[in-house]
């Protein structure tokens, strides 16, 4: 039994791991496609990928470039303003932004880039706090990789059970918090009305979904672990309570006078 039980989790943590090192060799935990430019050739940018340490241009040849997103905001802070104050409707998109030498620009301007009237120190705190956010869902990952490969040392040298209980735990913990944190920077610094209007499509990459299948795996490793960790070494059963039995209960059963005689010849 627990045999199997160990057996179990050396799959299990060996599977997040793999799902870990995927997530961040794929760095595609967002993607933007690109399918309003007209003329595509090999150099043309297909898709536009983001990870918690960068973005990548995956061109129409299969080749991709990364770039740190610091790069991306020293990109998007040396551009003009595209909202022309000439227009009648200020919320109306200019026809300029639709050619396709532009979309790509500006698809990448909706990543920590707030639109709207912000002053420059505003802009600036705005920036700030998404590079914030990314940081922490990158070394929050790093962290949860380690946590897993020291995890499944242990699980391989037969450490106490109480050591694996421990790790599983905080490999689960780690888990959730990446998985929390991109989902906070999604929902709070991409621009999804900029890229509606855009007619762009945006939505979770793969490493997203590699994420949350190893937070999934995780949270049951740590349930096996923190069973394992019973005094008998084995899951917890249900408590039985014994009753008496009527036998039992009569007195007279336990009156040694009652008992007949032993006649020794």
């Amino acid at each position: 039994m627990l045999q199997s039980l160990r057996i179990l989790q050396l799959a299990l943590q060996f599977a997040i791991l793999i799902l870990i090192l995927l997530a961040v060799q794929l760095h595609s935990w967002a993607t933007i496609d690109i399918e309003n430019i007209e003329e595509t050739n090999a150099t043309s940018v297909n898709q536009l990928i983001f990870a918690p340490d960068g973005y990548c241009f995956r061109y129409t040849n299969k080749v991709t470039t990364c770039k740190p997103f610091l790069h991306a905001i020293l990109e998007n802070s040396q551009l003009r303003d595209d909202w022309s104050a000439a227009d009648s409707d200020p919320f109306s998109l200019p026809s300029v932004l639709l050619e396709s030498d532009n979309v790509v620009n500006q698809a990448l301007s909706c990543w920590c880039h707030t639109r709207g009237n912000l002053t420059w120190y505003m802009q600036g705190a705005q920036n700030v706090a998404c590079l914030v956010v990314l940081e922490t869902a990158e070394y929050t990952l790093a962290l949860w990789g380690l946590f897993a490969t020291v995890n499944l040392i242990l699980l391989y040298m037969k450490f106490s059970s109480n050591f694996n209980a421990l790790f599983s735990f905080i490999s689960a913990l780690f888990g959730i918090l990446v998985a929390l944190t991109w989902w906070f920077y999604s929902n709070m610094y991409i621009d999804r009305d900029y890229l509606n209007e855009l007619a762009l499509n945006w939505h979770q990459g793969t490493s997203y979904h590699c994420t949350l299948v190893a937070f999934v795996l995780a949270v049951i490793n740590a349930q096996i672990a923190f069973d394992a960790t019973n005094p008998d070494g084995i899951l917890k059963k249900s408590r039985r309570f014994v009753r008496p039995t009527p036998r039992g209960e009569n007195s007279n059963n336990w009156d040694p006078l009652s008992c007949p005689a032993n006649h020794l010849v």
